[in-house]
């Protein structure tokens, strides 16, 4: 599967669009009409990123008293083991390789990037605002990861009497996008388990 998707990022956008979904390519020797009564449109089962809950991290206590380094409560560190070789994690990587189809959110923020790249392992995906583009779950994965926190102060007092600050995290997706076709069934589930994972 590997070597597989490694021929489609050879490739031109519409090629490996043909490659992927050949279905909705349009056979030779038939216009491509503009009217709207010659392209009916066929309603999709499509995931919308706006309406999926993000996940954010626990609130963080900071105290006014003692040294500033001591302030804040330190993040706990979780250190990933090691597996020997396993069926699973090859169906994962398999799933991860399956084609997406995604359409980046427009903004109404003028300052918002309108084309970004998102590069991983040295293969570079381009995104523009508005576009509809086809990539390898791992690129969706990545998307889903990309997530900006902030935090929002208030003031409390604690049962001794002395004044702490409580930061609430905010958490939102950096680049908002839509999912238009994902063929795998277990796609739903497995983005709402990304999207509600800590940012």
């Amino acid at each position: 599967m590997a070597i597989l998707v490694l021929g489609y990022l050879n490739c031109s956008k519409n090629d490996f669009a043909e490659r992927l979904f050949p279905e909705n390519i349009m056979p030779k020797g038939i216009p491509n009409s503009r009217f709207a009564k010659d392209n009916p449109v066929t309603m999709r089962q499509q995931f919308d990123t706006t309406q999926a809950d993000i996940g954010r991290g626990a609130d963080r206590v900071m105290r006014s008293t003692g040294e500033a380094k001591d302030s804040l409560d330190r993040d706990s560190v979780v250190k990933v083991m090691e597996q020997p070789y396993d069926d699973e994690k090859m169906a994962m990587l398999q799933f991860m390789n399956e084609p997406v189809s995604v359409r980046i959110a427009q903004s109404t923020d003028k300052n918002a990037e309108q084309c970004f790249e998102i590069i991983i392992n040295k293969h570079m995906f381009f995104f523009r605002r508005g576009e509809t583009k086809i990539v390898p779950r791992f690129v969706v994965d990545r998307l889903m990861r990309l997530k900006e926190t902030r935090y929002e102060q208030k003031l409390v007092l604690n049962p001794e009497g002395i004044q702490q600050y409580i930061h609430t995290p905010i958490t939102g997706l950096r680049y908002d996008f839509s999912i238009e076709r994902d063929d795998n069934p277990l796609g739903l589930s497995w983005q709402r388990a990304v999207l509600a994972e800590p940012g």
